[in-house]
């Protein structure tokens, strides 16, 4: 009587098991069914693939639904898209936000760009002109107001540099116009400072290039860019960003340890009374 008496109870909870079971196993491919819907990870699986526009587009999608997924784009340091759905739940930005298919296109290639240059520089081969230049040009060609246009236009310009000077100061003149011109085109970027602080080291390579390098030897056109290279380094010296400022000072030393005092003619402002 007593095992009769028990089954009742027995099939209740088996019964109870099952369905605890079962809405277990419900959950679980709720949550396989959203991260297949993500975008962000389609956009991801994509990027790897190779289908560069393609993820652009669902990582597009991804920002538009998702403030968390836009935050992943908006970061200025981003160096990998992390593996998360960030568009699980869906949390639009605000209606007045910026164009986020530009925000997501150029992070997009400026992430491919990096990862170009990490299997060019693992081959041993040079960077400079080695790049696949489509995305950045195209993000230029649409956005050219973009916020980020000055650095997409900085990463191309710099890989139409010279590989190397060889031991001559020619090249330096192309930087350094290279960045003067980027300067004009962009005169309230907020790269100012990091891209005078390259032309400041370019002038000073070519400072040092016509007194030590290869070909023809000139006091007079080392002083020139010596002096150049000093009152840029002096100014951003000042800098409020640190890493700036530390360069500015290292290059500053530089210039008054490595060359000789100047001879005529001078450029005038080494005349000035701080000059060393």
């Amino acid at each position: 009587m007593s095992g009769a008496e028990n089954t009742p109870h027995m099939a209740t909870a088996n019964f109870k098991k099952a369905c605890a079971f079962l809405l277990f196993l419900l959950g679980l491919a709720f949550i396989s069914a959203q991260a297949r819907q993500s975008d962000y990870l389609k956009g991801i699986e994509l990027f790897r693939a190779g289908d560069d526009l393609k993820a652009i587009e669902a990582f597009s999608v991804s920002a538009q639904n998702s403030k968390a997924c836009l935050a992943i784009f908006r970061d200025q340091a981003l160096s990998a898209f992390p593996e998360l759905a960030c568009d699980a739940v869906k949390n639009p930005p605000e209606p007045a936000i910026e164009d986020l298919k530009s925000v997501v296109w150029f992070q997009a290639a400026r992430i491919r760009w990096e990862e170009e240059s990490a299997k060019l520089n693992a081959a041993g081969r040079p960077e400079r002109g080695h790049h696949d230049r489509s995305l950045l040009n195209e993000f230029l060609r649409r956005w050219p107001g973009s916020e980020f246009a000055d650095r997409a236009a900085l990463i191309l310009l710099e890989d139409g540099f010279c590989q190397t000077w060889a031991d001559y100061p020619d090249c330096g003149i192309i930087e350094a116009a290279g960045y003067e011109n980027l300067l004009a085109d962009y005169p309230g970027t907020r790269l100012r400072e990091e891209i005078e602080l390259k032309a400041a080291k370019a002038y000073c390579r070519m400072a040092w290039l016509w007194l030590y390098g290869q070909g023809q030897h000139s006091d007079r056109w080392s002083e020139l860019f010596r002096g150049q290279s000093l009152g840029m380094a002096r100014r951003l010296k000042k800098s409020s960003d640190q890493k700036i400022g530390k360069s500015a000072r290292e290059l500053e030393q530089k210039l008054i340890n490595d060359f000789p005092r100047p001879i005529a003619p001078i450029p005038a402002r080494v005349l000035d009374p701080n000059y060393n």
